[in-house]
Parts: C-alpha cells; sequence; structure tokens
C-alpha cells in the first residue's frame, strides 16, 4: 500500500475515536450522576424517628443523631408543670419512617415564663375577646376591673396598678387587669350629671314667668321645657 493512501485514512480514524470518546465520557458522567443521587437521597434507606419528648436536650440531639437524624433547636416554651431543659415538642412524629439526614426540629422548655407583647386590646376589643385571646397566648391569670361605660367593653389594661399599652412584653405568670365597663354610663349636660343604665338627656320643666328671676347659680339645660302661663280671664 502507497504512504499516501495510508496517510489518506489517518483524518477518519482520528474523528471516529473522538466520537468513541465522547460517547464513552457521556457514559461516566451519566453514570456517576446516578450513583451520586442514589447516594445523597438514600434511595432505599429509612430510619424510623425516635421520640425524644421528655428528654433533655443533650439525651435528645444524640438519640436523633444516633438515629441518623439532623437536629436543630428552633423553639422554646414554657410549661410550669415540666423540668426546664427538656424537649416539648418534635417536628416529625416518632415512629414515622423517613430517609437518614432528615431534620428533626424540636422545642424545648424555658427556665422561666417568657415575656409576650401585649396585643391591641385596649378600646379596640370586647371582655370575651380579649380573655379569649390573652387565654391562647398563655396568660392564665387575668382579671377585671368595671368601671361606668359601655357593658362589656375593654377601655383600658393594667398590670402592676399601672395601665400598659400594646406592645408591653409581659411575661405570662403576671396578672393582667382588664378595665372594663359596666353598662352604665355618665353624662353630663351643662354642669348636670345623670347615671343610669341608659341616660340620654336631662331636662327641666320652667314657668315662662320665672325666666327672668333666674339667678347666677341657677342651672338651665340648652333646650328647657318651658311652661307657657295663659293669662287670668277677666270677669
Amino acid at each position: 500500500m502507497r504512504l499516501s493512501k495510508y496517510l489518506e485514512k489517518i483524518p477518519g480514524f482520528f474523528v471516529g475515536a473522538n466520537c468513541l470518546g465522547m460517547l464513552l465520557l457521556a457514559a461516566v458522567l451519566v453514570a456517576s450522576g446516578y450513583y451520586a443521587l442514589q447516594y445523597y437521597t438514600h434511595h432505599g434507606e429509612s430510619v424510623e424517628v425516635p421520640d425524644v419528648r421528655d428528654k433533655n436536650t443533650q439525651e435528645a440531639i444524640r438519640i436523633l443523631k444516633d438515629a441518623g437524624l439532623a437536629v436543630e433547636v428552633s423553639d422554646t416554651d414554657y410549661v410550669a408543670t415540666k423540668r426546664p431543659d427538656i424537649i416539648l415538642e418534635q417536628s416529625l412524629a416518632a415512629g414515622m419512617t423517613v430517609k437518614p439526614g432528615r431534620v428533626v426540629h424540636l422545642t424545648i422548655n424555658a427556665a422561666h415564663p417568657l415575656p409576650h407583647a401585649l396585643p391591641d386590646i385596649a378600646d379596640n376589643s370586647s371582655m370575651r375577646q380579649a380573655q379569649a385571646l390573652l387565654t391562647s397566648m398563655g396568660f392564665d391569670s387575668v382579671r377585671v376591673e368595671w368601671r361606668n361605660g359601655d357593658k362589656e367593653w375593654v377601655y383600658a389594661v393594667k398590670v402592676g396598678g399601672k395601665e400598659v399599652t400594646a406592645g408591653t412584653r409581659i411575661n405570662t405568670d403576671q396578672i393582667i387587669v382588664l378595665v372594663v365597663g359596666n353598662g352604665k354610663l355618665n353624662e353630663t349636660f351643662n354642669g348636670e350629671e345623670a347615671t343610669g343604665e341608659i341616660a340620654e338627656y336631662v331636662t327641666d320643666t320652667i314657668l315662662e314667668s320665672e325666666l327672668g328671676t333666674l339667678g347666677p347659680n341657677d342651672i338651665v339645660l340648652d333646650n328647657p321645657e318651658i311652661l307657657v302661663e295663659e293669662p287670668l280671664e277677666e270677669k
């Protein structure tokens, strides 16, 4: 065979070799990705979530990690009947079957009551609404102080004998006093005060002949009832 014909076949050989090499490289990459994905997702593997409630924090973390799970303490609450630093809740229920590496979020019990921001209830809610909201936030000691005003309407909130505003941080073991209306209204008309269940107005009856004889200390309403006197008929 002539050398020139041999040289003509060399470029075709290199092209074929390159194509074959690229196919082999693609196959290797696909296989590597597949096995890496299987390893990352723990395909076919599972673990059972242990129950760590009521265990102290360090023990709970050790148990969960030994089971192949990740742990994160994400919240704190306060329950007076339980010991401090124990687990109150776990995000994955005990007995669940999950893949290794899943994160379990833990809620631990604080050593002292936690402060909460007082909600906007003063002059913004009824007594029952305020009591229900405060109870749901963990405030167990809610008292009522009555005053004249709209029935069961919350006019103010007191803590330690002083009025507090919305946003004030209060411990859940403190006593909260709601200043609530008793349904009796006080209204003043030209210096006169009327007290009753519903005080709409106060009025006076004045003889027409007495209008010019009123003294400086006499109180007359804006709209008094004036009794007009009929002139006597001459006999």
